[in-house]
Order: C-alpha cells, then structure tokens, then sequence
C-alpha cells in the first residue's frame, strides 16, 4: 500500500491470493490516528505459461526418430506441473508425424521425405492451454535405387537360346527418373551363361554343352549408389548328338584297286560320352563301283572289278539313339585293262601235208575298256619248219 496526498494505491502482486489488513495512519501535529481495514484477494486459475521454449529442429531425410523431453517447457504457478497435459500436432505430417506420451515428444520422420513443417506443442491446464511452436526442416538425401520387383529364379535347358529379360520395372528411385537407372550384371558361372545389359535388357547367353547353376547379379546404379538384386539360373543337361569333329576327305582310286581301310576313331566326338563308345555305320551310294563295310574304327572299301565312277559315302555315328553322318565321295579313275582271253583255241590234231587250216580269232579275246574289233592279233609259231602261221584280221592261218 502507497499513499500519495490523500490516494491510497493497493498494488496487487502476480499470482497472489490471501487477506491483507492495511493500516491508514493520519499524523497531525505529532498526533496519530489509525484506520485499518482488510484486503481479501480471490484466487484465480492461472494458464500454463511456456517457461523454456523449445529450439526449432534440424534434421536430415530418413532420420531415425527423435525423442524431445517436455517436462520443463511448461510452467503453471496453481499446480504441479506434472499435471499439465501436453499434446501436438504436425503442419505437415506427411513430412514428420508427432506423438506424445507423457512428457516425451516423438518425432517421426517419414521415408524418403525433405522439406519443413511446424510443430505445435499444446500444454493444458484446468482447461487452460498455451501453445509452443517450433519448425522442423529436414534436408533432402539422395537415396540410393531399391529392387521393387525382383527377378524370379530361371530354369533352363542346355543349348537352349539365349533369353531376353526386361529390367525396366526391377528398380525404383524415389530421387530420380528411374530411366536414369544404369543397370549391370555378372554371372557367377560364365562358362555355363554369360550375362550382359544393353539399356533395360538383360541377355542370358547359355553355353554350348553346359549344364549346372550361376547366380546372376543384376546392378541398378544412380549417382554411385547402387542395390543388387539377385537370382539363380539352373541348366539342365541334354544328352547331345555325336558330332563330325574331322570329316573324311573325298578319295580317288584306280579302278581294281585293292581293299582300302578308312581310320574312323577321330571323325566323330560326344561331349557327353567316351568316344570309344560310339557305333559306326556306312552305306555306299553306287553298290555297283564299291562296296562298304565297318568293323569297330576301320571302314573297309572294296571296289568292283573293272568299274569306274563316284560313289557317295555316308558314315552314320550312334550315340544313346542319337545320330550323325559324315558324307564323301569316292572318285574311281579308269585304267586301261589288258585283253584277256575269252574262248581259249583248243589244241589241234591235223595230218601231215594237209591242207592250210583257218580259225576265227574274233572271239577269242575281249577287252573290256574297247571295243574288241579294236584288238590287234598276231601268231608265232614254236617250229615254223613244222607249221607255220599268219593271221589276216580275224583269221589265224
């Protein structure tokens, strides 16, 4: 209480409520009077007030979640503190999302997520509020490409042809165009299946002869950061035909040559069995020049007599039922045979100082290369003082 002149000024303190008896002393002369009378404040439900408040936030995308204690950021002069309830609400919650449980707020940074949002933070007290608002800016991350739909586990056949694989749907990148994906890939097995990535297509070029498993690495890289998706390709075997691994050369013979033996233990191969294990066959195209046959490795050719011409060799090779054949031609050059004799003359009885006797000689030889008119002929004789002998054409004397 202030008196100034003849005004009494009551100054009623923050956040007080109680009786007072103020005493109103006159002084006249050295002499006092007093007047006292009492003062009775009515008590009244303070709001919370913030007492710290809290610092704006930042923070970086993908962040784990961050815990805020809120214990001491609200103040109420009627009652305890711990009885303030606090609640809070995000400006953008697709951003960040807030929670409160107690006195911890939570903030949870939503996947993939940059930008700012302002949190409002609201004490209650007897139905009395305050706010505290702070903001949260949370900085962009370039995230790295994720395997959205991964490739399926492939089963294949050995020698089967090469497959073609679309990878434009396998990877996502929720900073980029995902046509800025650079896509790779290896194999754990080349020698069974190679792979290669031309844009979005993965090729599988499966090798000859092979069977087994690789796994296969698909790469999908955008500014150096990269995911894998992985997969496996099982081959299975086939049993393969056997194959002409060094064809017999066309041959040439004379005509009435011998027997000739064509080697056939390196003219076939199996990759799949011993090739001592394959059966060989052959058959001639002209029977009427030359015949064939084969023993194990040995192809035995025998010529008809006196026969020239080509004749076409096919050597089959078996496997487990499966087959192959090598063809050549045999070229039989002619050679030109000496006369031979057709109608041997018989001996002859015949008295002395007979008459000249005449024998037809067109008959006697034959040539098989010409014509026998062709055939010159002439006689001797072993004792000409006892016969002796011409011949005019045909005709012996």
């Amino acid at each position: 209480a202030v008196v100034s002149g003849n005004a009494l000024t009551l100054d009623y303190q923050a956040d007080q409520n109680g009786t007072a008896t103020v005493t109103v002393t006159g002084t006249s002369n050295g002499q006092d009077a007093n007047d006292t009378f009492a003062v009775t404040v009515a008590p009244v439900d303070d709001p919370p007030v913030v007492a710290l408040p809290l610092p704006d936030v930042s923070a970086t995308e993908d962040d784990s979640d961050l815990a805020i204690d809120l214990s001491n950021v609200f103040n109420d002069v009627d009652d305890d503190n711990a009885s303030i309830t606090k609640t809070a609400l995000s400006s953008n919650p697709s951003l960040v999302a807030v929670a409160v449980t107690g006195d911890t707020l939570t903030l949870d940074y939503q996947a993939d997520q940059a930008g700012s949002a302002t949190v409002t933070v609201t004490a209650d007290s007897n139905g009395s509020t305050v706010d505290d608002s702070f903001i949260v800016s949370v900085g962009a991350v370039d995230d790295a490409p994720v395997v959205v739909n991964g490739l399926a586990d492939l089963n294949a056949t050995e020698d089967d042809p090469d497959d073609l694989i679309d990878l434009s749907n396998v990877f996502n990148d929720v900073d980029d165009d995902n046509a800025s994906i650079v896509k790779t890939a290896t194999s754990s097995n080349p020698t069974l299946v190679t792979a290669a990535v031309s844009g979005d297509l993965l090729t599988l070029d499966y090798q000859p002869d092979q069977n087994g498993t690789a796994t296969i690495t698909v790469t999908g890289t955008t500014n150096a950061l990269s995911a894998n998706d992985v997969f496996t390709v099982a081959v299975s075997s086939v049993d393969d035909p056997p194959v002409v691994a060094n064809p017999i050369a066309d041959l040439s013979l004379d005509e009435d040559a011998p027997a000739t033996v064509v080697d056939l233990s390196n003219v076939f191969n199996d990759v799949d069995d011993d090739n001592a294990s394959i059966t060989k066959s052959a058959v001639s195209g002209n029977t009427g020049l030359a015949s064939v046959s084969v023993s194990g490795d040995a192809l035995t050719i025998s010529l008809q007599a006196d026969q020239v011409g080509v004749a076409t060799i096919t050597v089959t090779a078996n496997s487990n039922g499966l087959s192959t054949t090598d063809v050549f031609d045999l070229t039989v050059s002619a050679v030109d045979d000496a006369p031979v004799v057709a109608n041997p003359l018989p001996d002859l009885t015949e008295i002395e100082d007979g008459n000249a006797t005449l024998i037809n000689l067109s008959n006697v030889f034959n040539d098989v290369d010409d014509d026998n008119a062709s055939i010159t002929k002439t006689a001797t004789s072993s004792d000409p003082s006892l016969v002796a002998v011409s011949v005019a054409g045909d005709v012996l004397t």
